[in-house]
């Protein structure tokens, strides 16, 4: 019995002492049209880093280094004979059937943009950028940033609103900020936002955690996956 206890309490040590090692990461989103982000984090000296690239309208393009390499898959065209391949096609083409051709109107209009999920009436609230600043004056004091900055022009398109958004931010991380002007007259989201340094993951871990525990964050996640579900049955 007591290999029984010894050997989960191994797994959970080594799960401990791998999530306290630092993580190196690099991050700058951009909020101007289109939305972009870029992020790079890097464990244990490199040995495992991951890069990752996502604008609004593209698909997420991300890499993984192992060993200082990237991580790639193998290429089989080099084994493959042109008649073989040209054959191969001239099968596939030969294989078409009328029920393929009658189920094409179906895949198209499946294929279909969707209507866009109204992100920005639950991000651009209040409650939403507080749990936010609070998450990232989080990471701010138990981390070691490196830098961390906030520039460009921001404006909720209300005075009241851009006001308090200000106030926020000039309490909580004023130093951050020195590039980041407001715009109390019209809608303006042009920022850019960079941060770097390092933590370890399992403080990562917790404050992610709570953060999604939130009600906005909540509100805004539950409120996703229902207009998924919906979308995907019809």
């Amino acid at each position: 019995m007591s290999g029984f206890f010894i050997f989960p309490a191994l797994l959970l040590m080594t799960a401990v002492a791998i999530l306290c090692l630092p993580l190196l990461y690099t991050i700058e989103i951009s909020t101007a049209s289109p939305f972009r982000c870029h992020g790079r984090a890097a464990w244990f000296n490199k040995a495992l880093a991951v890069e990752w690239k996502y604008e609004y309208g593209r698909p997420l393009e991300k890499k993984m280094f192992f060993r200082w390499r990237p991580w790639q898959k193998a290429d089989d065209s080099k084994s493959l004979n042109p008649d073989d391949i040209a054959a191969s096609l001239a099968t596939e083409q030969a294989q078409t059937t009328y029920e393929e051709l009658a189920r094409a109107p179906k895949e198209q209009l499946e294929k279909s943009p969707k209507h866009a999920f109204p992100w920005k009436t639950y991000v651009l609230r209040l409650d939403f950028f507080i749990a936010v600043l609070r998450f990232l004056r989080q990471l701010l004091h138990h981390s070691r940033i490196r830098r961390f900055t906030i520039c460009g022009s921001l404006g909720l398109g209300s005075p009241d609103r851009t006001g308090l958004v200000a106030a926020l931010l000039y309490s909580t991380i004023p130093a951050n900020i020195g590039g980041l002007q407001f715009n109390y007259v019209e809608t303006e989201y042009d920022c850019l936002t960079a941060l770097s340094g390092r933590i370890h993951p399992a403080v990562l871990i917790a404050y992610a955690v709570s953060l999604v525990l939130t009600r906005p964050v909540r509100t805004l996640a539950f409120t996703w996956f229902k207009e998924r579900r919906e979308d995907h049955h019809g």
